[in-house]
């Protein structure tokens, strides 16, 4: 009661001398007992009294003694500067700032970058005079400006709440480049209206005041009802001070009733309870989080600090604010005035960030047990290498590289160049640091320049005998492969040294070429060495690729090297008739140095960048054809051909090899199954007629797979062994591919030959037809002879001339041929060359015709079809012009070509019979299909004389220089 009437008696004392302005802050203040504004409502009485003017013009013009104590700025200042922010109730405006991404809390400090210079200067201002501003919260989806601190023009953009800030620190940094602003919340506010826009916005703001409960909004109804009941009285004693009376002090205000507010209270008490158990959940929360995140737990300390914990205001205003919600978010927060309310709407936001702790605590401990692992393993090894280096049993990286790379050389022959280099990048593998990226590059390098076996030669075998015996164990027939090698070791023998070599195995697929190099390589006593250039594009495949690329290694060769651990082995080249060529290079070309005798001696690798001897090695190479191999490559190779086998070949290579290996291959044994000679003999013929064995040992392991489930699934019931015969083939390997080797069977009508074609499969006969599509000469004259004997019955009975029929005019039979008329249309999918060699056969045919039967114009006047079956087969070659030719002249004379006949043979246009080549694929050929008569050009006689006895076997071989004599054994068989 006591401070009730101190502060109601300043109140009118003050009243008095200021008058109607400064009065309203005294009753704010009687009302207020927590609110101290003394200092400056002193402050501004005295200045009326000094000047006579109005309290607050007088307080402007020249502030306190007290004030000046406490202001920073210059003396004089017209300006007031306000050092609480309860005084924002007569504050002219607030410059406002925007934030773009959280709001600004009370209690929470806010650093904002301003780059606006026009922002710049009045904040400057502000700093010195009024060091408030009032921060806001952009709208999310308006036109908001784009970062904190950018210049507002209007509130659209912008929540209508915020908070008011005390100005803590303003840093320049420099020119341009802005200010470093440090804000300082104070107190929730609320925009009233826009006090101006220029240079700067500012607002009228009015202060937002804390809500407890209900009870809590009823006594503020009593109080401002008491308040307004003192304003009145005070201003009833104002007036009579101003007429010169003495001013009569009020009584002292009754005591309140009690009765009612121990209603309020009971209900205050259970709100009160309510706060606190959010209070204590929040604080609960925040210490869970604070656990599980490090950098929380320093957010908190800081906040500890400052904040009284037991403040459920203040408490909720800061859980919010260290939370990572979002703006909109912490926006409701910082709007909403009830203190239950907030701190419920706190709750939730610290309860979202426990769960993301607990996420992101899961995530770390995952993280934390692996590193812990790999850590706790380095730490062991890096103390086991310290224990042994300390033991004398393990030396230093560095020392230990060099040592192995030392023992790797101590015994080979390095030539002096590649020494020179070893001895170079040693010395800067010394100089180098173990984590530097150099390091690696030197170390890789001196590894495989000492993984080179320089100047190391395995002894190989030159026994004849021994590697005769190997070849024939292995491999059946190939003698011209076999007859290669053992001239290869019998030269060695008598030089005394052996010299690498290039062989280039031709040959259709699966008749042995890869194996057969094995055998090689078995035979020599050498090491074995193989990789595949079909395909293949780049020359760094070869080559190696240059150093200074990531990932760089040697070619293959060299890795072949390192491999084999010899400088002398067996390399084969597989399929290097189908080498690429793309942007990297041609890597054909790239061979030309290996597979040169004269060059491979200082072969120099892209990686290694030293000479390297290869002339010690022997390359083998493959391809199914030699068209497609570059002509230089070709030429530094030595091509051994490799036909297909015949039918006996194929029946021992069964025999001996492929039945054998694919019956121990499954697990059986050989008093479990036996395969018939005849069945072999029909596997052979009617599944498996190509060149090669591959597909012959597909089925042989198809068999025994039957056999082994049939074993197996049998039992001991089962009676063995298993007998595969010529009748129960086909319950093994299914229905024949092929029924008959030839179409027309032993006999052909006019117009149909057997002409010999070479594949890269292999041999095969290839027929050639012909046809007409206008009347023959026969049956021209036999019409003829029909309209004669028509006409002469016609006479004999009387019929009029006129109504005779007519006679065939002898112009009109010779027309075609005075014309030069007749044409030849050809279909079978055939190529340029075959076009060609019809065209010549036609017109070559026409002519001969002449000689044969002068009457005869067939050939001139008639439109033929040739067609060489199996449409759907490209054909091209020069070998079908023999066979061309004899196919039309059969079709004029009307006689067919003689039985069991095949023949093959390029013609020119004079009748010249030309060679051609793949003689043995085309022997194999016409004695599989049962041929017993061949014709071949005489040039090709020494390619005969080669072929192995039973090639020849049971065959009549027919060499012709011309086509005279193709005519006469064809069509002239009977003379």
């Amino acid at each position: 009661l006591r401070l009730d009437r101190a502060r109601m008696l300043l109140a009118r004392t003050t009243r008095a001398a200021l008058g109607g302005g400064a009065a309203r802050l005294l009753r704010l203040a009687a009302l207020r007992p927590s609110v101290s504004l003394l200092p400056s409502v002193a402050s501004r009485a005295l200045a009326k009294s000094k000047s006579g003017k109005d309290g607050d013009d007088a307080a402007r013009a020249k502030p306190a003694e007290d004030d000046a104590a406490t202001d920073d700025s210059s003396p004089g200042s017209a300006v007031v500067k306000y050092d609480e922010p309860e005084e924002i109730e007569t504050a002219l405006g607030f410059i406002a700032i925007p934030t773009t991404t959280r709001p600004l809390f009370p209690g929470i400090a806010y650093p904002v970058h301003i780059t606006n210079e026009t922002l710049v200067d009045a904040l400057l201002k502000a700093a010195d005079s009024n060091p408030f501003v009032a921060v806001f919260l952009t709208h999310a989806d308006g036109a908001t400006p784009t970062q904190d601190g950018d210049l507002l023009t209007g509130t659209d953009g912008i929540h209508s709440i915020g908070c008011l800030a005390s100005i803590a620190r303003v840093m320049p940094l420099g020119p341009g480049q802005g200010v470093h602003a440090l804000l300082y919340g104070k107190r929730r506010v609320q925009i009233e209206h826009v006090v101006e826009r220029d240079p700067v916005l500012r607002v009228k703001v009015k202060m937002l005041r804390d809500v407890l409960s209900s009870v809590a909004r009823a006594r503020g109804g009593e109080v401002a009802k008491e308040a307004e009941v003192a304003e009145k009285e005070a201003d009833e004693a104002a007036a009579a001070s101003a007429e010169g009376g003495e001013a009569e002090f009020p009584p002292l205000p009754a005591p309140r009733r009690r009765g009612k507010r121990r209603v309020l209270s009971a209900e205050a008490e259970s709100e009160s309870n309510h706060r606190k158990a959010y209070t204590l959940e929040i604080v609960s929360t925040i210490k869970e989080i604070v656990k599980l995140n490090p950098l929380f737990k320093e957010q908190m300390q800081i906040f500890l600090d400052r904040v009284d914990m037991n403040n459920p205001s203040t408490l909720a205003d800061m859980g919010a604010a260290v939370t990572t919600g979002e703006g909109e978010a912490l926006q409701e927060v910082l709007e909403e005035t009830n203190i239950e309310a907030r701190l419920r709407r706190t709750l939730e936001l610290l309860k979202k960030e426990l769960e993301l702790s607990r996420v992101q605590s899961k995530i770390s401990k995952q993280a934390e047990e692996n590193l812990s692992k790999d850590q706790r393993n380095y730490i062991l090894r890096q103390q086991l290498k310290q224990i042994k280096r300390e033991l004398g049993m393990e030396k230093d990286d560095k020392e230990m590289l060099l040592n192995k790379f030392d023992e790797r050389l101590a015994s080979k022959t390095v030539p002096e160049d590649a020494r020179k280099v070893i001895e170079e990048e040693k010395l800067k593998l010394q100089s180098l640091e173990n984590t530097s990226a150099e390091f690696n590059t030197t170390r890789n390098y001196l590894d495989w320049l000492t993984a080179v076996p320089w100047g190391i030669y395995k002894k190989e075998n030159l026994e004849i005998d021994r590697a005769e015996r190997i070849l024939d164990e292995e491999h059946f027939g190939m003698q011209d492969v076999k007859e290669r090698i053992k001239e290869f070791i019998a030269v060695s023998n008598l030089a005394g040294s052996t010299q690498g070599k290039i062989l280039c195995f031709v040959g259709p697929p699966g008749v042995g070429k890869t194996s057969i190099g094995k055998s090689i390589a078995k035979a020599l006593d050498r090491e074995f060495y193989r990789f595949s250039v079909g395909g293949l594009h780049d020359v760094a495949e070869i080559k190696g690729h240059r150093r200074t690329y990531v990932g760089a290694m040697p070619g293959k060769l060299i890795q072949c090297l390192k491999a084999t651990n010899t400088a002398n082995p067996v390399v084969m080249i597989d399929e290097i008739d189908k080498l690429g060529r793309g942007f990297a290079g041609d890597p054909s070309s790239a061979l030309l140095e290996v597979l040169d005798p004269s060059q491979n001696q200082t072969f120099v690798d892209h990686y290694l960048d030293v000479p390297v001897d290869l002339s010690k090695m022997l390359f083998l190479c493959t391809a199914n054809m030699t068209d497609s191999i570059p002509a230089p490559l070709l030429d530094r190779m030595e091509v051994v051909r490799l036909s297909g086998y015949v039918t006996e070949e194929k029946m021992a290579i069964l025999k001996q090899y492929i039945y054998p290996t694919a019956r121990e291959g499954v697990g059986l044994k050989p008093e479990q199954m036996e395969l018939s000679d005849s069945a072999a003999l029909k596997l052979i013929r009617w599944y498996c007629r190509e060149a090669g064995v591959r597909n012959l040992q597909k089925h042989a392991d198809k068999i025994c797979r039957k056999v082994a489930l049939k074993v197996v699934k049998g039992g001991p019931e089962l009676k063995l062994p298993l007998l595969i015969g010529e009748d129960n083939l086909e319950d093994y390997v299914g229905k024949p591919q092929w029924h008959t080797d030839r179409i027309y069977g032993d006999e052909t009508p006019p117009g149909v030959v057997m002409g010999l074609a070479w594949t890269s499969m292999g041999g095969s006969v290839l027929y050639i037809e012909s046809a007409s599509l206008t009347p023959t000469d026969a049956e021209v004259a036999a019409e003829a002879a029909e309209a004669e004997a028509a006409a002469a019955a016609a006479k004999e009975a009387g019929t009029p001339e006129e109504a005779q029929p007519d006679k065939p005019d002898a112009a009109d039979m010779d027309s075609g041929r005075a014309r030069g008329g007749g044409s030849l249309m050809c279909t079978g999918k055939l190529g340029d060359v075959m076009l060609e060699s019809s065209k010549i056969a036609h017109t070559l045919a026409r002519r001969y015709a002449r000689t044969v039967q002068p009457k005869s114009s067939f050939l001139e006047r008639a439109v033929l079809h040739m067609h060489v079956p199996e449409g759907s087969t490209p054909k091209d070659g020069p070998s079908a012009g023999a066979a061309m030719v004899t196919s039309l002249l059969s079709l004029a004379l009307g006689k067919p070509v003689r039985q069991h006949l095949a023949m093959t043979g390029e013609v020119s246009l004079t009748g010249l019979v030309l060679p051609i080549g793949g003689v043995k694929e085309k022997v194999i050929a016409a004695q599989r299909a049962g041929v017993k008569h061949i014709i071949l050009p005489s040039a090709n006689q020494r390619d005969w004389v080669e072929l192995p006895d039973n090639l020849r076997e049971g065959l009549e071989i027919h060499f012709v220089s011309t086509y005279d004599d193709v005519y006469q054994i064809a069509l002239n068989y009977e003379s």
